[in-house]
Formats: C-alpha cells, structure tokens, sequence
C-alpha cells in the first residue's frame, strides 16, 4: 500500500497541476478564438482587387500597406540585429564586468526595453522628424523602430550569452584558442536559439507597433519610392480604416490583421527553416 507520505505528495501535484492546466486550456481557447475570428472575417473580406488594386477612396488597396511592412521589417533588422549583437557580445565577453560603463549602459538597456512606445514615437518625431529634417518619412520610421528594438536585441542576446556554460569558454581558451574565436566559434553557435527568439519578438514589434509609426512614417496612402516619403504600414492601414473607414473600413482592417498573422507566421517559419539549416536543436 502506498504510504501516507506519498499520498500527500500525489495530493500536491493534483492540486498544483489542475490549475495550471486549465489555465493553459483557457489561454489557448482565447488564443485560437481571437486568431480564428481575425482569420474568418479577414478571408472573407480579400479580393483580389484589394490586395493588389491601386488605392482609391472606393478600393482602399493593400498592396502599398503590406510593401511598406516588409521593407519596415527589412530595414530595421539590417539596422537592429548586428549593432545589437555586437554590443550584448562587446558587454559580455570583452567589457570589464564591473566598470562603470557596463553598469550605465546595463541600466540604460533595461530602463529603454520598458518604455511604452509612444516615448519613441515622440523621440523620433522630435529628433528625427523635426531636428534632422526628415518629416514624416520612411527613414523617420525605420531609425525610431531601430532604436526601439535595439534594447529588446541587446537584452535577450545577453541572457543568452551568460546562459552558456562557462566550461565552454574555459576550455576553449585553455586549448590556446583566442577570445574572438571563442566567441565567434563556441558562444555564438550555442545561444543561437535564445538571440533568433529576441530577432523573432523584434520583428513581432515592428510588424504591430502603431503608435511610435503614426509620429514619424505618416500615414500616406501611396508606396513610398524614396526613405524620405511618407507611407503606411499594415498597422496602420487598420488603424486608419477602423476609426474612420466605416463598416467597409472595419473590413478592409480585419483584412489588413489577416495579412499581419500571414507575414508574422511566414517569418517564423522562415527563422526556423535558418535555424534547421544551422543545425540548431
């Protein structure tokens, strides 16, 4: 017969374990219910006229909205991804641990990650926009999402980089290699996993946000053929069409929030076909 001892402790797990799984249940009945509804309504409202028509008052055309996104997504991971890289590598394996610039540029990491991002809408509207005469433009947008999502890189990249095991390093430099080859051969290849995860949630930012772009992209209907036009994203388009299009403009947004979960999942799926190909487990 079992003991009472084992019991108690049965009885705990039960306990403990219902809750978390019915709140895990509950998470994903919102999850798949929010998607779900976004993805029948968004399906039900394309055409092709909407998705590659020219963009009139009667056809509010998504073809420059989702051009803009992409190349928001391009330019600001161009921008984000190796300067980001570079300093959480810089602060983490070169930097003295415990000097005054790791500690101010620490903090300084920490406290911009938590900013509501109006506060770089405002920034980049102010400095971008207005000191360095930019306006509303494409390259207003693309260096205010960059300095947003710089702490976001720089932060995941370092839990990453602490996160791998110290003997690695050990032995690497042990057996005569340099500290660059360290890195660049052992520490890099094993926090690939958690530094593709902050890229993935960085472009998750650029792809949604709304505020800090309505500040500094605009909100022009047309394709912007140079960084300094204005434009906007599929964000947005949604924003935009929500509030003043109506009931067809609530159509064209949910439209518009179908195409966000397509390019949001189909760059997912792309990192993970990198990751695959990396040989990252």
């Amino acid at each position: 017969m079992p003991s009472r001892q084992h019991l108690k402790r049965n009885l705990k797990k039960h306990l403990f374990s219902v809750p978390l799984r019915i709140a895990v249940v509950m998470v994903m009945i919102i999850v798949i219910s929010v998607i779900g509804y976004i993805i029948i309504n968004g399906v039900k409202n394309l055409s092709f006229n909407l998705l590659f028509g020219a963009y009139s008052s009667e056809n509010p055309s998504l073809l420059a909205p989702t051009g803009v996104t992409l190349i928001l997504v391009f330019l600001v991971s161009l921008i984000t991804f190796p300067l980001g890289v570079t300093a959480a590598v810089y602060q983490r394996e070169f930097a003295k641990p415990n000097s005054l610039f790791v500690k101010i540029s620490s903090t300084a990491v920490e406290l911009l990650a938590g900013f509501p991002s109006i506060i770089f809408g405002l920034f980049g509207s102010l400095f971008f926009g207005q000191m360095l005469g930019f306006g509303y433009s494409l390259i207003s947008g693309v260096l205010t999402m960059a300095v947003m999502n710089l702490p976001v890189i720089i932060r995941v990249t370092e839990e990453s980089i602490m996160a791998v095991d110290n003997d690695y390093r050990l032995g690497s430099l042990a057996m005569g290699a340099s500290r660059w080859y360290t890195v660049r051969k052992i520490i890099l290849p094993s926090a690939k996993n958690g530094i593709m995860a902050g890229f993935l949630l960085s472009i998750g930012r650029v792809v949604g946000e709304t505020a800090p772009l309505i500040l500094t992209l605009g909100t022009a209907t047309n394709f912007p053929t140079s960084l300094l036009d204005s434009g906007r994203n599929l964000s947005l388009q949604m924003y935009v069409l929500s509030r003043d299009g109506g009931e067809k403009g609530l159509k064209v947004a949910f439209a518009s929030a179908f195409l966000l979960i397509v390019i949001a999942l189909s760059i997912n799926l792309l990192a993970s076909l990198v990751m695959k190909k990396s040989n990252v487990k």
